[in-house]
């Protein structure tokens, strides 16, 4: 896996800048500077998301779309599923075109921008490397993060 740094997930939030246009896109920025995952144990089911945002449309949008972005990352790197399977092999010579893969079937699906979606999966792609990819696969509840699985 190559190095996924700060940096790079700073650049495509910076990307994402002149996208934003509604409440939700800031939202989804917002999740992609801070996560909000706990820190003691790497549990990505909803009691480890800010559930204050289910209060509203544009807060449970996000989170669906947070839940995707996890699920898709899954699906790419423990399922190996066949529709990310060349852009994990291409991996090492950059991560932009897993990110890109992923926001591009994302954006489409809930609406959002391309940019701002891209945002969101550096910085959730990020996480996954930093605790490796098989504490991730081993650890993830996958039931959980289903696009329309109840917050």
């Amino acid at each position: 896996m190559p190095v996924f740094t700060q940096e790079l997930v700073n650049r495509y939030i910076e990307s994402a800048q002149p996208f934003v246009k509604s409440r939700a896109d800031r939202l989804v920025l917002r999740r992609a500077v801070r996560p909000d995952f706990s820190e003691k144990t790497p549990s990505w089911d909803a009691s480890s998301v800010d559930l204050h945002l289910a209060a509203d449309d544009d807060g449970v949008k996000v989170l669906l779309l947070q839940r995707a972005v996890l699920s898709e990352i899954h699906a790419a790197l423990c399922n190996k599923a066949a529709r990310y399977r060349k852009h994990v092999a291409k991996i090492e010579s950059g991560v932009d075109i897993l990110i890109g893969a992923i926001s591009l079937a994302l954006a489409v699906e809930f609406g959002f921008a391309v940019a701002v979606v891209a945002a969101l999966v550096a910085s959730l792609l990020r996480i996954v490397v930093d605790m490796t990819v098989p504490v991730f696969c081993g650890h993830i509840k996958v039931g959980l993060l289903v696009k329309g699985a109840p917050l």
